[in-house]
């Protein structure tokens, strides 16, 4: 856990992949809040976005993160929910947020999303691949 944290902690945005209805894979850019130490990682969303339809029909999800200039990659696959915790959503809202969601930390449609990892894998320098650092079961 402390290696993948480590490798994702400069990374801001990530790419979060969803499955869709009709068996699409779909990306799209998701800032990363925090990844706290149960292995999850936190996002804001909005409930009624196209990727929460989508989580709705399958959870399992992959969240990717590169930054070519110091070749730091990382691929992380796990499970997805909206929590909705008033507390955690005011402990990780900063006023740049409300360039996505206007309304404020305390709009209705605003939850956090969930990713609890259940693998990763990080590119190691040294050998040119990419190498397993977590596997475990998803945790809900």
């Amino acid at each position: 856990m402390d290696k993948l944290k480590e490798t994702i902690a400069s990374i801001e945005v990530a790419m979060l992949a969803t499955k869709t209805e009709e068996g699409d894979l779909v990306t799209r850019p998701m800032y990363t809040l925090h990844m706290d130490q149960k292995g999850y990682l936190w996002f804001f969303t909005s409930k009624d976005s196209p990727k929460m339809d989508d989580i709705e029909e399958n959870n399992h999800v992959n969240v990717g993160y590169a930054d070519v200039h110091s070749h730091t990659y990382a691929s992380v696959s796990g499970t997805a929910i909206c929590v909705d915790d008033e507390d955690l959503k005011s402990k990780l809202w900063n006023e740049s947020h409300k360039a996505w969601y206007p309304k404020g930390v305390d709009d209705p449609n605003l939850c956090l999303l969930r990713v609890a990892v259940s693998s990763a894998e990080v590119w190691d320098n040294d050998t040119a691949k990419m190498i397993s650092v977590l596997s475990k079961q998803p945790t809900t």
